[in-house]
């Protein structure tokens, strides 16, 4: 793929705002980060909201018009250069999916943070070895075309039109509510340290709460946040173990607020106080 020309805008104004075009030998890649927009592409009119990303042919004219007072979007031309890339009806059903598609899918999740990924290559200091730029886009834009084939395909296989779907465990096909789970896991094994809250977890895959909560249990057999805390409880061992950290120290590296509640959740687990766990040379009081 190589990158004839990009934007990357934001417009906050009261007027209307037009731009599209045609363009012979080039793809063009619209993706709307945040704000509500129209798009009239091969006689059809979408009406959206950002997130959302649309691709269209060669030869196709489109036109785009602002509906919301503020809206971003980046657009890229692209000489696909022979590279892997979507055909016209892949193309077509993922465009009409824009218009309502608010499927909880972990697949679409990593469609919306790849293609926010790549604007903020365009404005960083990336930008300025075009050659670097091109590369980097490339490979984010081959993930991004995988995992729209990926989603395209199931909803041809459900046989449902993705904009009269309702949000309900239908959507979630096993295999990407299994990735959903994994990602947390791999999130949590890496940020334990951090406040994570509910909210944190839901908004990286865009399942709802008890949704979460109950296939995270099926797939694991507890809860994300008990697996959350067997990943601080098993670091606050080692540290107690392998370190002479002081309590307090431990308790901000293992992501707790209060010293209190760490050691109540310690106490409940272990059965011995952190510091009498230490003193016992690392046992819990049913060890000894």
């Amino acid at each position: 793929m190589h990158i004839r020309k990009y934007g990357n805008i934001t417009f906050t104004s009261p007027q209307r705002y037009e731009s599209g075009g045609i363009h012979p030998y080039h793809h063009e890649i619209l993706y709307i980060s945040s704000g509500e927009i129209q798009l009239t592409w091969m006689n059809h009119v979408y009406e959206t909201k950002g997130p959302a990303l649309f691709f269209m042919t060669p030869n196709t004219p489109h036109q785009l018009a602002k509906i919301s007072t503020q809206y971003s979007f980046l657009f890229m031309e692209a000489d696909m250069q022979h590279d892997p890339f979507l055909s016209l009806s892949e193309i077509i059903r993922w465009n009409d999916m824009q218009s309502g598609m608010q499927s909880p899918s972990y697949a679409l999740s990593a469609v919306i943070q790849t293609m926010n990924l790549i604007r903020n290559h365009f404005e960083s200091e990336l930008s300025i070895d075009n050659g670097l730029l091109n590369r980097l886009v490339t490979a984010e834009m081959q993930k991004v075309v995988v995992l729209v084939r990926h989603i395209v395909s199931l909803s041809v296989h459900a046989g449902v039109k993705p904009d009269k779907k309702e949000r309900g465990e239908s959507e979630v096909a096993k295999s990407e509510t299994e990735e959903a789970v994994e990602h947390l896991m791999h999130f949590m094994e890496s940020y334990y340290r951090e406040n994570i809250t509910m909210k944190d977890l839901t908004d990286r895959i865009h399942l709802n709460p008890s949704y979460l909560i109950r296939v995270f249990k099926q797939m694991k057999g507890m809860t994300p946040f008990q697996y959350l805390n067997n990943l601080r409880m098993n670091a606050a061992v080692s540290h107690l173990s392998c370190t002479d950290l002081p309590i307090q120290d431990i308790v901000k590296l293992t992501g707790y607020q209060s010293i209190h509640y760490f050691s109540r959740v310690f106490k409940n687990t272990y059965g011995v106080s952190p510091s009498k766990w230490r003193l016992n040379g690392g046992q819990a009081e049913n060890e000894r």
